[in-house]
């Protein structure tokens, strides 16, 4: 069984000052950058970083013939497309929020212009195989999944909510001292520095379960994995806020 994550690599980390992202989680106004989404891939036994469709496809490409089981992608996402590039913004009026770039958006059109590279690699998939969009920002809407679906040729599965990151710090100094741990922000909330999402986060990013899928003839999902990874331990008080 071949379990594959891949992550948005190219969401640089802003230039925070001591204590600076702290404070913008204490305030509602923090997003993950790439570095919280390769932690999750971390503390999801491994992932692989992608900044553009095409290097998905290569990554895939690499694989064995009917090896992937499971192809998990964490983006940023709107309701119509994700990307795998982009800024943080850390000032603004509309925080927390990020911009996309060009280059690393996905979406129906682009999967389209890219479809005989898609069908050279879609043998790489097992019988059952699925995949599962992770996207941080926004629920998913069904042509996203239906596309993606439909270009791969598996079942695709999705959230109606977004996929929020929890980061947490030591109070004494308001050091980070832990990323990647995820949860689905139902509430729309920004939760800032509250227990309830530090005790519902999940650091196995699979522990998550989707709530779309992109054809009723699909079969509800089911978790390919049941790993585990041990609490970050840290001295001094622990704060919890999360986006």
């Amino acid at each position: 069984m071949s379990l594959e994550l891949f992550f948005a690599k190219s969401y640089p980390a802003p230039p925070y000052g001591p204590g600076a992202e702290v404070a913008l989680v204490k305030a509602g106004k923090w997003s993950p950058s790439s570095r919280d989404f390769e932690a999750t891939g971390n503390n999801s036994g491994g992932g692989t970083g992608v900044g553009t469709l095409d290097d998905i496809i290569a990554e895939i490409g690499k694989k064995q013939v009917s090896s992937i089981d499971e192809l998990g992608i964490i983006a940023h996402a709107n309701a119509s497309y994700f990307s795998l590039s982009g800024t943080v913004l850390t000032s603004g009026p509309d925080l927390p929020n990020v911009t996309f770039s060009k280059a690393g958006i996905v979406d129906a059109a682009g999967l389209q212009t890219k479809q005989p590279k898609i069908d050279a690699v879609k043998d790489r998939f097992a019988k059952g195989a699925q995949i599962v969009l992770y996207g941080c920002h926004a629920g998913l809407d069904d042509a996203l999944l239906q596309a993606l679906a439909k270009a791969f040729g598996v079942c695709v599965y999705g959230f109606s909510n977004e996929v929020a990151y929890l980061i947490e710090w030591d109070t004494s100094n308001n050091a980070v001292i832990s990323r990647g741990k995820t949860f689905i922000d139902a509430s729309g909330f920004v939760a800032a520095g509250l227990t309830k999402p530090a005790s519902v986060a999940q650091a196995d990013i699979r522990k998550l379960t989707p709530d779309k899928k992109s054809s009723a003839s699909c079969p509800d999902y089911k978790t390919k994995t049941s790993s585990t990874t041990p609490t970050s331990t840290a001295s001094g008080g622990k704060g919890g806020g999360s986006k």
